[in-house]
Parts: C-alpha cells; sequence; structure tokens
C-alpha cells in the first residue's frame, strides 16, 4: 500500500484501522513501515501533521528514521508498527 486518502477528515481513524486491519490479516508481514511527509508552515519551519502522527502513535508506531532529500528539500519520518495482533497470518502454512 502506498497511499492512504479520505474526504472526510472524520472518517481518517476509520479507514485508518481497516487499513492496518486488512493488511495484517491478508499479509504474511511482522511489521509495517510508513514515511510521514513533512510540509513547510507559512512561518518557514518544516514539520509533520500533528494530528495524523497522534493517530500513528495511538496505534503503536515508533519512530525509526528521518530522511532528508537534498534534490527536492523534502523530509519525511520513517515509523513503524509491529504485528502483534494476528499473530496467526505469521504462519509458514500462510504465507
Amino acid at each position: 500500500m502506498h497511499h492512504i486518502s479520505v474526504i472526510n477528515k472524520e472518517n481518517k481513524n476509520e479507514i485508518f484501522d481497516q487499513a492496518l486491519k486488512y493488511i495484517w490479516q491478508h499479509t504474511h508481514c511482522s511489521a509495517i513501515r510508513l514515511n510521514l511527509y513533512h510540509f513547510k508552515l507559512p512561518d518557514g519551519t518544516i514539520k509533520a501533521d500533528p494530528e495524523i502522527k497522534q493517530l500513528l502513535k495511538s496505534r503503536r508506531f515508533r519512530w525509526k528514521t528521518v530522511k532528508n532529500d537534498q534534490a527536492t528539500g523534502l523530509r519525511s519520518e520513517v515509523l513503524e508498527v509491529a504485528n502483534t495482533d494476528d499473530q496467526d497470518q505469521m504462519r509458514k502454512s500462510k504465507a
């Protein structure tokens, strides 16, 4: 999965939960990593959306590293969450 978008921001928690549930129940992976891209604020600072960051933290995503693209000036945080709820999918017979 490369991108999740929602039109109605009130649904973002539900949509994100559904995406995570689908990944855990239909794939053979022990962790999910994602890039949370930062954006430039009017005052010139660059940071990630605090609302999205909190959404990820509440779902046990943890910071791994920051990537700075020198060519584009883009910055992203790499966050990861481990598969702790759907261990059944990790059996070789399910792969």
